[in-house]
């Protein structure tokens, strides 16, 4: 994990590839397991984040969609949906 990257710009095979290699630096010796466990928590913090963010998109779309298909159906003369 090299700088403060946007995380709304990671790339899930990046981060793969991160995990790959902070594994096998654990295994070599390279790396402090305790560093590394703080890096895998950082990286799946990162991962609930992104999915997060990805449900909180896709809602507001879908609000969107059924706000304007409820003022369409307004518009000739039918009922708003819930009411």
């Amino acid at each position: 994990l090299e700088g403060r990257a946007d995380h709304r710009r990671v790339d899930p095979h990046r981060v793969v590839l991160e995990l790959e290699n902070l594994a096998r630096d654990v295994l070599a010796g390279e790396v402090d397991r305790g560093n590394a466990v703080v890096v895998n928590q950082i990286l799946n913090t990162r991962a609930r984040l992104i999915e997060l963010e990805r449900k909180v998109k896709e809602t507001e779309e879908l609000e969107a969609r059924l706000d304007a298909l409820e003022r369409a159906a307004e518009e000739k003369g039918g009922r708003k949906w819930g009411a």
